[in-house]
């Protein structure tokens, strides 16, 4: 779907209403495309998102529903029929996937979801995708107590505390691969910061703010590398959620 420019906040809050009250609508793919960033040759024209549905570096998202979509985000917590989604290309940002995580660990029927191409896996991003599947060894049948307004009070809803319907879901190598890198590059400059002061450095006890710069960059190098190893394991463990979910999906259907 390629809505020039994205749609506007009024439209967004509609899809939210339509998602609100859904009671036949089980497959929705409001993706957007994305196209090269040069012009003027034949093959920029842009690419469907039905295929790849990730953007090399030299490509951009476009069209859509763009990052006013997230208005529609927690309408997903109540929506008991959709079973397949794809955001793909809206460009909502990592600050809108806080919001869609949090609507997906209430949701208990969506199975199927992809929202490649969203600027989104960033490690605070990944973080957050990671959180709303059950820890190992964590019960994920636990429910939490989730305050809502009624009637113009507040009450008390049970809510799972942790999403177990969610048993696909592609994250796309290609974004995974680029923050990886990124987080490699600030290990590599942090490690060629330590060797120039080291060389500068040669036995001067010089301090600042009460660090010596040797100091300083090791203590930043070394958190750059924690980053890039959390970065990993996060990744692999939303890897193992899903098929966890997948598993015991399974199971269940074999069991009825």
């Amino acid at each position: 779907m390629a809505i020039p420019g994205g749609a506007s906040k009024e439209s967004c809050l509609a899809l939210g209403r339509i998602l609100t009250t859904n009671s036949t609508l089980i497959m929705l793919d409001v993706s957007g495309n994305f196209e090269k960033r040069r012009s003027g040759a034949q093959e920029d024209k842009p690419i469907s998102a039905s295929g790849s549905t990730t953007a090399p570096p030299d490509y951009h998202s476009v069209g859509g529903f763009g990052p006013h979509i997230a208005l529609s985000f927690p309408a997903l917590a109540k929506n008991s029929k959709l079973r397949v989604l794809s955001i793909d290309h809206n460009r909502f940002g990592e600050e809108s996937l806080v919001e869609l995580c949090e609507a997906l660990r209430r949701n208990t029927t969506l199975g199927i979801f992809s929202c490649d191409g969203n600027d989104a896996f960033t490690p605070t991003g990944l973080e957050t995708i990671a959180e709303i599947f059950a820890p190992p060894r964590v019960d994920a049948v636990a429910v939490k107590a989730v305050a809502t307004p009624e009637n113009g009070a507040l009450s008390l809803t049970l809510s799972p505390a942790y999403n177990q319907s969610l048993s696909i879901w592609d994250l796309k190598a290609e974004e995974i691969l680029t923050q990886m890198e990124l987080l490699a590059r600030e290990v590599q400059r942090h490690t060629a910061e330590q060797y120039g002061i080291e060389k500068l450095q040669a036995g001067k006890d010089v301090k600042f703010m009460g660090l010596t710069p040797l100091e300083d960059v090791k203590r930043q190098l070394q958190n750059a590398e924690r980053n890039r190893i959390r970065y990993v394991e996060t990744h692999a463990r939303i890897i193992e959620a899903i098929k966890a979910n997948n598993k015991q999906g399974k199971g269940a259907k074999n069991m009825s």
